[in-house]
């Protein structure tokens, strides 16, 4: 099997933008907690801080969230792919483009 080209592994713009706006939602957020309990709104503070965590939770998933790796490749005679291994995602003649089978681990 020869390698042509790989790409992905990349955080994607989109989740990079949604993990900016968590991050500015759960500050937010944050901020009215504080301003709720010098005002001693504690229940209302406790749903803010649950809302924080929350969208905390939230942008740590959109950022560390990567496209699959994806390889461009051709077969050598009488080579196969590993199926266990690869799933192939599209085919362009010769050319194969497969990707890493996720673990279900």
């Amino acid at each position: 099997m020869d390698v042509l080209n790989t790409y992905g592994g990349v955080v994607e713009p989109g989740n990079i933008a949604a993990g900016i706006l968590f991050a500015i939602m759960a500050a937010g957020l944050l901020v009215l907690a504080y301003l709720e309990l010098a005002k001693a709104y504690q229940g209302s503070a406790v749903v803010s801080i649950a809302l924080a965590v929350l969208y905390a939770v939230l942008y740590v998933w959109a950022i560390t969230d990567k496209s699959p790796i994806r390889y461009e490749v051709t077969l050598r005679e009488g080579a196969v792919i590993d199926a266990t291994k690869y799933e192939v995602v599209e085919r362009r003649g010769k050319i194969y483009v497969i990707q890493e089978r996720r673990s279900t681990e």
